[in-house]
This record gives C-alpha cells, sequence and structure tokens, in this order.
C-alpha cells in the first residue's frame, strides 16, 4: 500500500497532533490530495482503518 508523502520541494507545518492510545497523528499543512484517484486512496485508508478500530472495540 502506497503511503502519502510530501512531493520534493513541498513544506509544510503540524498543525493538529492528536494521541490515540499508543498511535500520534500528526495533522500537516504541506499536503493535498490533487487527483481523484488520491482522494479515493485517502477515504479508501480512513475506511480501512475505521473497521480495524471498531473490530477491536467488538470482538
Amino acid at each position: 500500500m502506497k503511503k502519502h508523502e510530501m512531493k520534493p520541494g513541498q513544506t509544510g507545518k503540524i498543525m493538529e497532533t492528536y494521541k490515540f492510545g499508543n498511535s500520534i497523528s500528526h495533522i500537516c499543512d504541506g499536503y493535498l490530495a490533487e487527483t481523484t484517484e488520491e482522494i479515493e486512496h485517502i477515504l479508501d485508508n480512513h475506511q480501512a482503518a475505521g473497521w480495524v478500530i471498531l473490530n477491536k472495540q467488538y470482538v
């Protein structure tokens, strides 16, 4: 699975930081999805992560 990384030359700063249990999530303003494929990939990853979380809570 491809991870989203900032493209060469892009810069950004961390806008928000969240901690969920042992995980830390940084929200950076330096990456914007530009194509429909990139947006779909991000949404698919979020949906998959959500199902993993739900399954861990209710199994």
